[in-house]
């Protein structure tokens, strides 16, 4: 299990976090990558990127979450991520990727989230996103 966490925050600025997770999973073995990250700004930038990765192989399991959420007071927010699952020769592979952001009245607030699960030679998969705008 392959698990990252990231947080950031500022006042008046910029708050970047960024975060990233990997697993790999083979002979009936389980992959699971969760990855995090939070970016918190008052009167500035918030931006926040989270990806995971997973791949599975000869019926193992792949399964990766992902979220990401920046949030603003006053300023503009931008909350990605992206989420990978890959199965092949009889595997499952899961992807489930979150995305929230949110801002100030009047002010912007993007969110982007983008999963893909890969299956091939019998293999399974499965893919869900969410995307959280609040302004």
């Amino acid at each position: 299990m392959a698990d990252s966490e990231s947080i950031a925050a500022a006042l008046g600025g910029l708050a970047v976090s960024n975060s990233d997770a990997r697993a790999d999973g083979v002979w009936h073995g389980t992959a699971h990558s969760r990855s995090t990250s939070t970016a918190l700004s008052h009167y500035g930038t918030a931006v926040s990127e989270s990806r995971a990765v997973s791949r599975g192989v000869w019926g193992g399991r792949a399964v990766s979450d992902s979220d990401a959420q920046s949030s603003t007071i006053g300023g503009w927010s931008v909350s990605r991520t992206n989420v990978l699952s890959d199965a092949r020769y009889h595997a499952r592979a899961e992807a489930n990727g979150i995305g929230i952001s949110a801002s100030g009245r009047l002010r912007r607030s993007d969110a982007v989230v983008r999963a893909e699960s890969r299956a091939e030679r019998g293999a399974r998969g499965r893919s869900e996103a969410v995307v959280i705008r609040v302004r």
